[in-house]
């Protein structure tokens, strides 16, 4: 059911009823760092907490005919309140807001003494010996100056309690969203209420605990972690999470990233709280592959066709031991996973539980497998050589020929896994590849194999780039 709003001719309170039809999409940093999270009260404690959310929401309009003018209490602090729009749905044509505004005078005791200076409180002093003083407010800088009746001034920076005799004209108990409506007749209008808000964000946490024993096995537990310092509570609210370039929270201009992240059943958001939902199926287990990863191409990608002939000089790179993952799934469904804080633990024969890693950890392309850092290799590395290189401009086709060479000089047979990017265009095919190999994003392709210890191997394969050929 959707929030019900009852409207008067005057200002007034409004009966509320909490229901369904609340859906939000939280934005936090693409760039995400684990210290902007230190620990869930840092994060509902700050002041620049970075995200925001786009809310959206049902509300049914109890309409009296003529100007109806609304105060709606239910808004975050942090409203933006040029981002407010109020949209009745299938309105008569005659049906007009004529005005809406933001009040955020919220009682609180700094806003009451300011509010009172000048006027009469009673303040009560702290400690064994408290008295209770009577006077005019003339000061609230460094503590409270009074003016008693007997005529003395007199200043306390520590008190137990202070009494006013009301709440000033102005200040309000919650921020509220008030509009003014033309209604041609007695109606209940349905409307739909967007804005957006600070105070709302969310990051990932991941947990990998490997299975003792010599076969690779990883329990995986997996978190949104959804912080609301907005000063507004959402119920049964539709979640889904994205991340945004980092400029759009500096006051730049910025555009949102294509990853969403939605979440399978609507929630409780309480302000003040850190809320924790299932980005996987929770405590899974997966199978997984200790490897040596490569890269032996950089990872570009260009607005254009790159045609410039390659250096003959070989080139090289070094190597990462990193633990896979394999087989993320939800729903039978491969999944994106975003960016967050990962710990990496190690479960000994004895149950006992070892810290490997705490690190954070990158979405890696749609290949259903979290890919995890773990150290340098320099026992291990690659070089490469293009032995041939074609270009026919005209045609709009290049060719080069390339090899891998690759020497493992530990005392150890490696699973090895290289990864070469197709940088110079986006239409390619390989062929006469001296491995099999797997396609693992729309620039890249991998090749699996075991090098022995204290040994070498050599990959050759043919990539064709295809391209539009300039106009002449």
């Amino acid at each position: 059911m959707a929030r019900r709003l009852s409207l008067a001719l005057l200002l007034c309170g409004a009966s509320l009823a909490h229901g369904q039809g609340t859906r939000l999409s939280i934005y936090a940093p693409s760039d995400f760092e684990p210290e902007m999270f230190a620990s869930a009260n840092d994060t509902l404690t700050r002041s620049d907490l970075p995200g925001y959310a786009s809310v959206r929401e049902r509300i049914t309009l109890d309409l009296a005919r003529g100007i109806n003018a609304v105060r709606f209490a239910e808004v975050p602090r942090k409203l933006d309140a040029a981002s407010v729009t109020l949209a009745p749905i299938n309105p008569p044509k005659t049906l007009r807001i004529l005005s809406q505004q933001f009040e955020n005078d919220v009682v609180n005791p700094a806003r009451l003494l300011d509010l009172y200076i000048g006027r009469r409180i009673q303040l009560d002093t702290s400690g064994r010996s408290g008295e209770r003083v009577v006077g005019t407010l003339l000061g609230v800088a460094e503590g409270v100056t009074l003016k008693t009746d007997d005529g003395q001034v007199r200043t306390y920076r520590e008190y137990a309690s202070i009494t006013f005799a009301d709440i000033p004209g102005g200040l309000i108990t919650r921020p509220s969203l008030i509009w003014q409506v033309d209604s041609p007749d007695v109606a209940f209008q349905a409307a739909e209420l967007s804005y957006l808000t600070a105070g709302i964000s969310w990051w990932a946490d991941y947990t990998v605990t490997l299975a003792a024993g010599p076969k690779c096995r990883a329990t995986v537990t997996a978190w949104a972690n959804i912080a609301n310092a907005s000063g507004k509570s959402f119920s049964n609210a539709t979640i889904e999470l994205k991340h945004a370039r980092a400029q759009m929270f500096k006051g730049r201009s910025g555009t949102a990233q294509a990853e969403t992240f939605a979440l399978e059943r609507p929630t409780d958001l309480p302000t003040g709280s850190v809320r924790q939902l299932p980005l996987l199926p929770p405590a899974q287990d997966y199978a997984c592959e200790r490897v040596v990863a490569l890269e032996s191409s950089p990872a570009w990608r260009p607005s254009a066709p790159i045609t410039k002939e390659p250096d003959p000089a070989s080139t090289s790179a070094g190597a990462l031991r990193q633990l896979r993952v394999l087989s993320l799934n939800q729903g039978g469904r491969s999944i994106i996973l975003p960016s967050g804080r990962l710990r990496l633990q190690q479960q000994r024969e004895n149950g006992a539980i070892d810290l490997l890693a705490w690190d954070r950890i990158k979405p890696r392309g749609r290949d259903n497998m979290m890919k995890i850092d773990l150290a340098r290799e320099d026992a291990i590395s690659i070089t490469r050589r293009v032995n041939d290189f074609a270009l026919d401009a005209a045609a709009g086709v290049l060719e080069e020929a390339i090899e891998l060479k690759l020497s493992n000089a530990t005392d150890e047979p490696t699973e090895i896994r290289v990864k070469e990017n197709l940088y110079r265009w986006r239409s390619w095919a390989v062929s006469n590849a001296s491995l099999p190999f797997e396609r693992v994003s729309a620039n890249a392709i991998e090749f699996k194999l075991t090098l022995g210890a204290k040994a070498n191997a050599e990959i050759r394969f043919v990539v064709r780039y295809r391209f539009t050929p300039p106009s002449s």
